[in-house]
Order: C-alpha cells, then sequence, then structure tokens
C-alpha cells in the first residue's frame, strides 16, 4: 500500500459549470465548456482544435489541492500539456505552472486519469488554466475536469478487515435468433470498473464515513477517490449503493465498514479518439 485511503466530498469540486472560457479552439455547439463540471464524463467538452487553452475564473482566490482529468483524448506522453493558475487572465509567465503526464493507454484502448497533486504547495489564485500547447493527434476533448478545493483521507488502508475487490465489466446485447439459435452479440463499448473492500474503524471515524455518504446523498453525486492500491490511479466514482453497511465486531464499538464505488469516469472511449 502506498498510503491511506484518500477522497473527496462531492462539494470538494468547485469545477462549476460556469465561469470557464475557451481560447485558441472553439467548441462543439452541442459539447460546450458548461459539460467540464457537470458530473457525467460521458457527456463531454470537445473543441475544433489539436491546441487549445481553457481557464476557470473562480471569481476570488481560492487554494485548489489537486486537479483530475477523465474520459479525455490526449494522446498518450504528449507533451505540452499544462495546468497553470495565476491572479489574472494572463498565461505569458504564470505565478503556478506544471506539466501534466499523460498516461499510457490501457491495453483495451482505454485512456487513464489524469491527476496532479497541488498539497505540496496548496495555490490560491483566482485563475485556472488547462492549455494544450502541442499539437494532440486529433481534436482535443475532455470528459470532466474536477478541481478539488480539499482532499480528504480515512485512518487506515481499505484492506484493513477485507482483501478489496476489482472487478470490470464490458456490458454487450446479446441475443438468440428464433429456431436455429444463432446468437447476435453487439458491444456497448463501454468499460465498467467497481472497488470494493472494508476498513475497520472506531466510533469517530463512523462519523465521518457518515459525513461522506450524506455528502453524496447515498448513491447520487459522484467524487474523487485516491485509493493508492496496486494501481495508484484516481477514479471518478459514485456509492455503488446508497446504504453504507456497518458491522460491529465482537460486540464493541469497533466497525468494519463496507465500502464499494462503482466509476463514473470511463464510459464508451471519447470520440475522437487518438487511440
Amino acid at each position: 500500500m502506498a498510503g491511506p485511503f484518500e477522497y473527496s466530498h462531492p462539494d470538494d469540486d468547485i469545477a462549476g459549470t460556469t465561469g470557464w472560457t475557451l481560447t485558441g479552439a472553439t467548441a462543439d455547439p452541442d459539447y460546450g465548456v458548461e459539460k467540464l463540471g457537470n458530473g457525467d464524463p460521458s457527456d463531454p467538452f470537445k473543441c475544433d482544435a489539436t491546441t487549445m487553452r481553457l481557464v476557470r475564473d473562480f471569481g476570488a482566490p481560492v487554494t485548489v489541492k489537486g486537479v483530475l482529468i477523465v474520459q479525455h483524448n490526449l494522446s498518450a506522453g504528449l507533451g505540452g500539456v499544462k495546468l497553470q493558475m495565476h491572479t489574472a487572465d494572463s498565461w505569458a509567465t504564470p505565478d503556478v505552472s506544471h506539466t501534466l503526464t499523460v498516461p499510457a493507454y490501457h491495453a483495451d484502448t482505454f485512456q487513464g486519469n489524469i491527476f496532479y497533486d497541488l498539497r505540496p504547495t496548496n495555490p490560491s489564485k483566482q485563475y485556472l488554466s488547462v492549455a494544450v500547447t502541442s499539437a494532440n493527434a486529433v481534436a482535443v476533448a475532455f470528459g470532466a475536469i474536477i478541481i478539488l478545493a480539499e482532499i480528504r483521507a480515512l485512518s487506515r488502508n481499505l484492506i484493513a478487515s477485507k482483501s478489496p475487490e476489482e472487478p470490470e465489466d464490458h456490458p454487450i446485447i446479446e441475443n438468440q435468433s428464433e429456431g436455429g439459435g444463432v446468437e447476435t452479440i453487439y458491444s456497448h463499448e463501454i468499460r465498467h470498473r467497481w472497488l470494493r473492500g472494508a476498513v475497520l474503524e472506531g466510533a469517530a471515524m463512523a462519523d465521518t464515513l457518515r459525513e461522506w455518504n450524506r455528502a453524496a446523498g447515498g448513491r447520487w453525486k459522484p467524487f474523487v477517490i485516491l485509493p493508492h492500491q496496486h494501481i495508484d490511479e484516481p477514479w471518478y466514482v459514485r456509492f455503488e449503493k446508497s446504504p453504507l453497511t456497518r458491522t460491529y465486531v465482537g460486540g464493541s464499538f469497533t466497525s468494519a465498514f463496507l465500502l464499494a464505488f462503482q466509476e463514473c469516469g470511463r464510459g464508451r472511449i471519447p470520440e475522437p479518439s487518438a487511440v
């Protein structure tokens, strides 16, 4: 394990659907910048250019602790992908500038999420920018940009009481013809991932987990998890089920909480795709 299980509340995401501007490109009329913070990566932002800049104006300085990009179509290893923050909408010499690493695509051509942890410096600025300054293989598209004002942590690892599960599924439609029973199969071309496990916690942590579940409205609102499992990749998820199951251990106030998450940041492969 790389460290404790980290997570966010849905309201820790301050990306929003307003306050965004696009320069260097024109947004698709059906997939504008308001799509970036709508909580649905399958309903993406798309533009008509291979380079562009997105700017989020918060209206006042805010502290940002992490940024996650999901359902992107950036080429693996693409240089010139910048996360920047500044006191004004001016990007020649921003106060904060980091180059983002675009990870390799998975073997099934689904892309890896892009995450940058800003907690070492906790910058507080009014403007945040994500820019693609080197030409992508195709016109740029992002399913969501999540901007985290807070990142929280459990005091125990997810595997404290049982080993976690990480099942995957590629849903299909399957039919059989009448009489002969010839099968026809149609792929949805999406990939579903879940992460299931448990944590062993005392009474104080029980309140923390309940607050998290209530903040998400049970299964309603999505949020970010940083599981620090064998694949250290942040996920954009929602609770798999609304109830938060608590099991008392040995008749004491120590409890095992079952935590199960369904990823909502990995639907159909983005179109156009760099792969």
